[in-house]
């Protein structure tokens, strides 16, 4: 995925407990497309990633605020 041109690398985000990555967070650009065939660019985010162990500790949240 960071390969990919639509990946914002000023947009890739981790957090680590002990040098370990625990969680992590992906910004892409997309692209909307209305019914007159007008086309709007955008961000989207995911994959979002936390480890088993750190889930429902809030780790997402923080990385989506």
């Amino acid at each position: 995925m960071r390969e990919h041109s639509d990946f914002v690398p000023e947009l890739d985000f981790v957090l680590e407990t002990g040098g370990e990555v625990v969680a992590n967070i992906m910004y892409t650009k997309a692209r909307l497309k209305d019914d007159a065939g007008n086309t709007k660019e955008i961000l989207t985010f995911g994959p979002l990633s936390v480890l088993p162990a750190y889930q429902r500790l809030g780790l997402g949240k923080k990385l989506i605020l």
